[in-house]
Parts: structure tokens; sequence; C-alpha cells
């Protein structure tokens, strides 16, 4: 059980697929309003968080996701994919694809928390690196993980909410070293 300033991250499965969905719609929304469209957020959200699309991620192996919680309610979530990064690393990796935390969550230190467990999680499988894309443009996520430990390695392609195409780049953090 997490105290007041920590959430209780858990690994969830096809019974959370309507929570999860909606929990990624709503943050994501969240992410991106005043930044994209609401048609291009709307566009993003059908494509990658329906719940079709959400129940063929927790039935692939190579998918883990984990939702932290407060008092029961969902209020963030991440998704590693067990995924090579497409610029080369000295050893196996796997992909934080994405990682967000309700509006109401800003501030509180849980983006790191999860942060966190999903470097731990990516660890314990034993991979030597974790990687990412960022948009170039959302300075603040970079910025995070410079922080904590991530560096620029190149171009990674874009990023595509509906119809808007955003440049990005990969960043990665080396776990274990390769053998």
């Amino acid at each position: 059980m997490a105290d007041a300033k920590t959430a209780d991250i858990l690994g969830v499965d096809l019974p959370f697929a309507y929570e999860l969905s909606e929990l990624c719609v709503t943050s994501f929304t969240e992410a991106y309003k005043g930044v994209n469209s609401e048609a291009d957020i709307q566009a993003y959200c059908k494509r990658h968080y329906s719940i079709a699309v959400i129940k063929s991620n927790l039935s692939n192996p190579d998918m883990t996701y984990r939702m932290a919680f407060r008092k029961g309610k969902a209020v963030g979530f991440y998704l590693v994919q067990n995924q090579n990064c497409p610029l080369p690393l000295d050893g196996s990796a796997a992909e934080l694809k994405q990682i967000y935390v309700l509006a109401s969550e800003f501030g509180t230190g849980l983006g790191k928390q999860l942060l966190h467990d999903a470097i731990q999680h990516v660890h314990d499988a034993r991979k030597a690196w974790i990687w990412l894309s960022v948009s170039d443009l959302n300075q603040r996520a970079r910025a995070f993980y410079l922080k904590h430990g991530f560096s620029a390695l190149g171009v990674a392609p874009q990023l595509e909410v509906g119809d808007e195409r955003l440049p990005a780049t990969i960043m990665a953090r080396e776990l274990h070293r390769a053998s």
C-alpha cells in the first residue's frame, strides 16, 4: 500500500481494458490540449486508445502496461514494449512507449515514480537499455528525461498526432553493460 505521497503501481491485464482506455484518453487529452487541435487529439486517441487497441496491446506478451492508483482511482500509466531501438545500442533494449498522468497529478512526483518503476521493470527484464521517442516541441519532457539519466541519441521518426507530424528525438538510458 502506498503512503500519501506515493501511488500504488500495478501491472494490469484484460479486465482493466476499459479503465485503462479511459485513463489513456483523458491523460493524453489533458497533456496536449492547447498544443494540438481537438480534432488531432481525438484522431490520435481513436487510433491508439480504443478498447480494441488496448485489449490487443494487453494481450501482446511484448507489451506491459502498469497503472498508478491513489485511493483506488487510476491516475497515471506507462507502457513498455520489448522492442529494440531503431538506432544502434550495445545490447538489448525495451521502449518506454507512453507515460502519462492526469493533470490533477502534475507536480506530485507521480511522473518520476512511474518512470522509476518503468526503469526497474526493464532492468528486471535484463535489458541493457531503456529508450523512448520524445517530441522536440516538448521541452519539459526532454528536460525530465535528461534529469533522470537519459541521453539524446539522434533523430526519431516523426510523431503523428492526427494530421500533425512532430519532429522527435530518440533518448536512451543504459541499465546494464552488455557482455
